[in-house]
């Protein structure tokens, strides 16, 4: 080989290898991505993993993503490190884009010019205070994309204050940060002075316990920064320190603080997640080939309040009702409610405690009295009695000792009636009168059982429906928020913002009335319980979106599936509730009573009453004048008088009074007959009614889901845009509204399909979806048989 062949061939190896480094062996461009954190996060140690994960995740199939372990770099929570850190990162060959995950780091990076390579800042406290550079949404620097997440300290610390109005508060940061933003230290002062608020700020100490004991006595509030470096556990003793103090605290990291007991935060739940969903998506366009620079610097996600419900119980911090409605508000209804209510025991409750059928309960006992009294002229009849008499002298002298003028005497008497077809047919009556009442009782039981069952089905829509406006009040805040950010970068006038303040001001009335909705629903609820109608109680049912969680028996949902499986159903239940409803029970005892009244009507022409008659009297004491007998009497009777005999009874004539009620005999059952027909007809309707409304709701549920699905896409799809100016305010109004009815519709849905299965039960007479396995069966079997046929 000639010397030039030999270097031609060392060029092509040196070229081709020079090549591998960008193009990886899956044949897909290699992306360098370089990192400098301000330190190692204790708090959240898995966060640089979700950055890492949503880049690679999102690069798939487009770009093979390498982050070189060399070039993650940590500043050791040190100004100067992560100033050098970063240095490097930008003069690294191997390094295509530096994302700087710190709140130093992203300062530090969005003050540089003349950066040579692309640089990624997402943690940005404050951009007004820390002044970024911004040109008409971009930063205007080249290779330089910052994400603005639209953060304020002064509306956060405003915010705070209409939580809980303070006037001296102490601020919680790290002395890193306190070291590196002077910035921001320096707006402290500035908006302690504008406020007239006394606004201290500390460093974290080694310990919560440290950090705690800087609290001077006079501190009325605290607001707390990221704390990255203080152990979870620190950090959580660090928020019971605050409890025990009676401190209301605000968290300007997020959501998860609140969670740990913090009072509020107006950071939004997953705030990461999306914040590194968005620098993946900066990342990508850059590795597409647009420049950093002119990449918008506006994060959309907005801003939503959160409040821990048990932490301002626990401080004795209670907001204003403007403030309540916007905020989502954990640990409420759960700590100090009472008690918890499922469906199973609020229905339990009403048919134990419901004062209709309590008072009914009483009329069923008072007519089982009635019963006793018409059946006690069939048993025998006992009486006992005294008599004092004073007859005038001559009288009794004349009597010759038959009437004595003085005399005491006592008497018992007694009967038994041998047959008396009126006293028979009264009892018979009084059995099947009460016979009809007691189906009324159940009839109201079966009511009640349908009341109560809906009562709780309307709390639980009555809570979605609530949770729902204050969604969407939250919602119309954020909107709000994106409204200003275009004003500020000139993509729309202020007339927008005054449009959305109006929209706010609908929602919040809207909030208001959901509220005032759920009060009303839980009032309704403890009526049918006979609890206090303002006491508080936590469904445990709540954020059905699935009916099979509630019905507990699912195999009812094959027979909804088609609309000729619903239709024979339907028939299946309207003749059921002919057997089974105690409407028509009840209907059929009246009408056996009226025909044993109709055949005692008869008998009363033709058959006499029999009845075995005896008395017994016993002479106590005679005096007076005709107290003896004359001497001449053959034989002296003693004092004692006894009788038996039987009578036979039969009226002759009573005016006419036997034929009328013979004649209304017939008529009360011709009624009561022309009744049953109509109850029948109306309980079979009830039925088919309830079915076709069944028929309706079952697959509504599926296809609400499915618009309140595509509604909330569309809604996400229509924000983004008019963020970036694609879209108008009218766009957005549009798409929020159709997201809140379709959430709405689908919320309803299952509420809807609860209830009609409830009326459907409730027509049949029988709430066989609860009823144990066994009773359980017996109806399937008898539906099956039925399809069957």
């Amino acid at each position: 080989m000639t010397r030039t062949s030999t270097c031609f061939a060392i060029m092509l190896v040196t070229l081709l290898t020079l090549a591998s480094s960008a193009v990886a062996v899956t044949g897909l461009p290699v992306a360098r991505i370089g990192i400098v954190t301000d330190g190692p996060w204790a708090r959240y140690p898995d966060s640089l993993e979700v950055f890492k994960e949503e880049i690679i995740t999102l690069a798939e199939g487009e770009f093979d993503i390498r982050f070189p372990s060399n070039r993650t770099l940590d500043g050791g929570w040190n100004v100067g490190a992560v100033t050098a850190a970063l240095d490097t990162l930008l003069e690294a060959p191997d390094v295509d884009i530096i994302v700087a995950l710190g709140v130093v780091a992203s300062d530090e990076a969005c003050r540089r010019r003349g950066l040579k390579r692309p640089v990624i800042a997402p943690f940005i406290v404050d951009d007004r205070l820390q002044e970024l550079p911004f040109k008409d949404g971009t930063s205007g620097v080249p290779n330089l994309n910052y994400i603005n997440v639209q953060k304020s300290i002064s509306k956060e610390m405003t915010t705070f204050t209409d939580i809980a109005p303070f006037k001296t508060l102490t601020v919680i940061a790290d002395q890193f940060e306190i070291n590196a933003l002077q910035d921001v230290a320096k707006h402290m002062t500035a908006f302690e002075e504008e406020h007239g608020l006394g606004i201290k700020l500390i460093a974290y100490d080694v310990s919560a316990e440290k950090t705690l004991e800087k609290l001077t006595p006079s501190t009325e509030a605290v607001f707390v920064t990221s704390l990255l470096r203080m152990p979870p556990d620190e950090f959580e003793k660090l928020v019971a320190g605050f409890i025990d103090r009676m401190l209301p605290s605000f968290s300007f990291w997020g959501m998860a603080d609140v969670e740990t007991g913090i009072l509020a935060t107006m950071t939004p739940k997953s705030n990461i997640q999306h914040l590194a969903r968005s620098v993946a998506v900066n990342i990508m366009e850059v590795l597409r080939g647009k420049n950093a620079g002119d990449l918008p610097v506006f994060f959309s996600r907005g801003q939503s309040l959160t409040i821990n419900w048990a932490t301002a119980k626990a401080i004795e911090v209670y907001p204003k009702w403007d403030i309540i409605t916007g905020a989502e508000l954990l640990n409420n209804n759960v700590e100090g409610v009472g008690r918890r209510l499922t469906l199973e025991g609020a229905v339990t409750e009403s048919v134990r405690a419901n004062l209709d059928l309590k008072a009914l309960d009483r009329a069923v006992a008072s007519g089982l009295e009635d019963v006793k009294k018409s059946r006690a002229d069939l048993l025998p009849q006992l009486g006992l009695g005294s008599e004092a008499r004073m007859i005038d002298d001559d009288r009794a002298r004349a009597a010759q000792g038959q009437r004595p003028e003085k005399t005491w005497s006592g008497s018992i008497t007694g009967s038994q009636v041998i047959y008396s077809d009126k006293a028979w047919s009264a009892y018979t009556v009084s059995k099947q009168t009460q016979k009809a009442l007691e189906e009324d009782r159940e009839t109201l039981r079966l009511d009640i059982i349908n009341s109560a069952a809906v009562a709780y089905l309307n709390v639980l829509r009555a809570e979605a429906v609530l949770n729902i406006q204050t969604d969407n009040l939250k919602l119309t805040r954020a909107n709000l928020e994106r409204a200003k950010v275009r004003v500020s970068v000139g993509a729309a006038g202020p007339e927008e913002v005054y449009r959305w303040e109006s929209e706010l001001a609908n929602r919040l009335q809207d909030a208001l009335n959901a509220e005032s909705s759920l009060l009303d629903a839980r009032s309704e609820m403890n009526r049918i319980m006979d609890r206090p109608l303002t006491e508080a109680f936590a469904p445990a049912e709540t954020g059905i979106r699935d009916p099979v969680s509630v019905v507990g028996e699912p195999r009812i949902f094959p027979y909804l599936e088609t609309p000729r499986r619903v239709r024979v159903l339907s028939d299946f239940f309207a003749e059921e509730s002919r057997v089974k409803a105690p409407e028509l029970r009840a209907i059929d005892a009246l009408i056996t009573a009226r025909m044993r009244v109709l055949t005692a009507a008869k008998r009363e022409f033709w058959l006499p009453t029999f009845e075995l008659v005896g008395n017994v009297t016993e002479v106590f004491d005679k005096s007076g004048d005709g107290t003896e007998f004359p001497p001449t009497t053959p034989e002296v009777p003693d004092d004692t008088n006894w009788t038996v005999g039987v009578t036979a009874s039969l009226p002759l004539f009573s005016g006419g009074e036997r034929s009328a009620e013979l004649r209304q005999a017939r008529e009360e059952i011709q009624r009561l007959g022309r009744e049953r027909e109509a109850a029948a007809a109306r309980i079979s309707q009830r039925a088919v009614v309830a079915m076709n409304r069944v028929r309706a709701s079952y697959p509504g549920i599926r296809l609400s889901k499915d618009a309140a699905a595509s509604a909330a896409n569309n809604l996400q799809l229509v924000t983004d845009s008019y963020v970036r100016g694609v879209l108008s305010i009218i766009d957005l109004l549009d798409a929020q509204n159709l997201a809140l009815v379709a959430e709405q519709q689908a919320a309803n849905a299952v509420y809807d399909f609860l209830t009609d299965l409830m009326e459907v039960q409730r027509s049949v007479g029988d709430f066989f979806l609860y009823a144990d396995e066994a009773e359980r069966d017996v109806w399937f079997d008898l539906i099956e048989a039925y399809f069957s046929q």
